[in-house]
């Protein structure tokens, strides 16, 4: 869906320079393309197998095809993989989405506010128009608009992939999410595929990994699927450098031999080895767990269902500084076991880790979502998983949570669904959530093993007195001097 942007650009002349054919497919509904657009949709299985089709029988194709993308393009380039076409050789998906459920911008049943870049119909235009439009959101959940007139509300258009998804978000199981995921297809696929994402400033990143762990945990066919996370951020990094990059472009030569049984199905960066290293499994990588409880209890007041009469009280964010005393290198995702208990169904809570030192950010603070269950003042636990990180935080930082029950950035079930459940004017919802001997909410960080060099011994210096005393008179002993 990137066509208007030039991006492609840059990789047509990678490949055309290489001497390959470069072939770009707009996705349905985008561009001069026909039909309805329609996000992460599993048409573009159908849609890609055509292409592959298509491009096969072209005299300028050698019959063999490797399908690469970045962002949304590396989720069509999955997709292709979908049926096994005929002369699809690889895939290469850099910060690829494969996962409604998962997705950053869909992720938890909350729904970003740039995804409507992407489903409205001129997304260059809406692009100019939600950077001027969206940002007073607190203003529209006051006014307590009805949600699903969203699209109305901000560009003026009835979008229809905006109700489809607004239904999904009130149910976790509509058959949107199942509709809106690779993982069954990419299972059973037996193209190899390399699933590549940043550890630095990667939105996608976190998807990019939970799809290759669900295929390695779930697929008979695992083997064909490798994993490269890069030190930079969104794309494909300097991957382009690796063995098992090149040997997956080199499938659909006709001309070279590509042997990828002899490389390992991990290759991470490690910064304080400035390498990658290759393994087999994630325990063989130089990483361990670092565990963090969070010091104390919080209590939050859904922002759903403040009113003029409780917004002064109404406590909807809080924040807790943890002393970071030694230096650690993050490597990875952050995770977040969680226990919390709500008064009120299905109210939303925001999660925030982020770094400081001297009053200074380091890197880039990630969020992560939840909406609690149907039942109210029962405790229910959770693992976040926030974006990768790739991180040197010095010793004396400061590691911030920041809990909130509102962010303006995001759409979520609104008061009149709720409403359902739990009076407009009754006492804020209240989540609390608890960390004590019991119920221990904890941090688990993802640090690089960094070897300490050994003090050296001191030698030990014996030094001898001479005893400069005389034998006492008749004494037999003997001085040795």
């Amino acid at each position: 869906p990137y066509m208007l942007y030039g991006s492609y650009l840059y990789y047509a002349r990678m490949f055309l320079m290489e001497g390959k054919a470069f072939v770009l497919q707009a996705n349905r509904g985008s561009h001069s393309s026909t039909g309805q657009f329609k996000w992460l949709d599993s048409v573009n299985v159908e849609d890609g197998e055509d292409s592959v089709n298509w491009i096969t029988q072209q005299p300028y194709s050698n019959g063999k095809v490797t399908a690469y993308g970045v962002s949304y393009d590396g989720y069509n380039a999955l997709a292709v993989a979908g049926n096994n076409p005929q002369g699809l050789e690889s895939v290469i998906a850099c910060s690829a989405p494969a996962n409604a459920a998962t997705d950053s911008f869909t992720s938890g049943r909350f729904v970003e506010k740039y995804i409507f870049s992407y489903i409205s119909t001129d997304r260059q235009a809406n692009e100019l128009a939600l950077g001027g439009i969206i940002s007073p959101l607190i203003d529209i959940f006051s006014e307590k608009q009805v949600r699903s007139e969203i699209d109305n509300i901000l560009l003026g258009d009835d979008l229809e992939e905006w109700t489809i998804l607004n239904r999904a978000i009130d149910d976790q199981n509509d058959s949107y999410w199942t509709e809106r995921s690779l993982y069954d297809v990419l299972s059973k696929t037996t193209v190899p595929i390399l699933h590549i994402a940043g550890l630095e400033k990667d939105q996608d990143g976190r998807d990019t990994v939970l799809a290759f762990d669900h295929i390695q945990a779930t697929s008979e066919l695992k083997d064909n699927h490798y994993l490269v996370l890069h030190p930079t951020g969104h794309g494909c990094g300097n991957t382009n450098t690796l063995p098992v990059y090149q040997k997956m472009l080199d499938l659909s030569e006709s001309t070279v031999t590509s042997d990828l049984s002899v490389e390992k199905k991990i290759h991470q960066y490690i910064k304080s080895q400035s390498q990658y290293v290759a393994v087999d499994s994630y325990s063989e990588l130089p990483v361990e767990e670092k565990v963090i409880d969070i010091p104390e209890q919080v209590v939050l007041d859904d922002f759903g269902y403040m009113t003029e009469e409780n917004a002064q009280s109404a406590q909807f964010q809080t924040e807790m500084e943890i002393p970071i005393e030694e230096e650690l290198i993050l490597s990875g995702a952050v995770k977040m076991d969680i226990n919390y208990m709500s008064t009120a169904p299905q109210t939303p809570l925001h999660v925030y880790i982020l770094f400081m030192k001297d009053g200074q950010f380091i890197g880039r603070g990630w969020r992560t979502n939840l909406i609690t269950g149907d039942q109210t003042d029962q405790m229910e636990s959770k693992t976040l998983i926030f974006p990768l990180m790739n991180e040197t935080i010095p010793a004396g930082s400061v590691m911030t949570v920041y809990f909130a029950t509102a962010d303006s950035s995001v759409f979520y079930r609104q008061p009149e669904i709720r409403n359902q459940y739990t009076p407009a004017d009754d006492n804020p919802a209240q989540i609390t959530i608890f960390s004590d001997e019991t119920y221990k909410t904890q941090v688990i960080l993802p640090i690089e093993k960094v070897e300490k060099p050994e003090p050296e011994e001191e030698e030990e210096v014996l030094e001898k007195e001479l005893d400069s005393e005389e034998p006492e008179e008749g004494s037999s002993d003997e001085t040795v001097q």
